[in-house]
């Protein structure tokens, strides 16, 4: 598998490119923990059920983890990121409504 790169430019910052490499796809979510970062908008929680319905019926997950954080505008604390991280093979993340 190639591994790809998302280049990130700072607006803010005088030339300054950033790259770093993404990470690289999962053959399948077979046997994997799925996790799911939500942004507690109200149309979120109905939308993850549905997705992690859909996902138990399509693969055999080892699990699920769901993390809520009320505040969006910044990056989420340790304390939510560390476990989905720690225990999960991909992570959706809810980022609008």
């Amino acid at each position: 598998m190639v591994a790809k790169t998302i280049v990130v430019l700072d607006p803010t910052a005088r030339a300054q490119v950033t790259e770093s490499p993404m990470a690289l796809r999962l053959e399948s979510l077979d046997g994997k923990t799925l996790g799911f970062l939500s942004n507690m908008w109200p149309s979120v929680r109905p939308t993850f059920a549905r997705m992690q319905d859909v996902a138990a019926r399509s693969y055999p997950l080892r699990g699920t983890v769901l993390k809520e954080r009320a505040v969006t505008s910044s990056p989420a604390p340790p304390d939510i990121m560390g476990p989905l991280s720690a225990d999960c093979d991909a992570v959706i993340v809810a980022l609008g409504n």
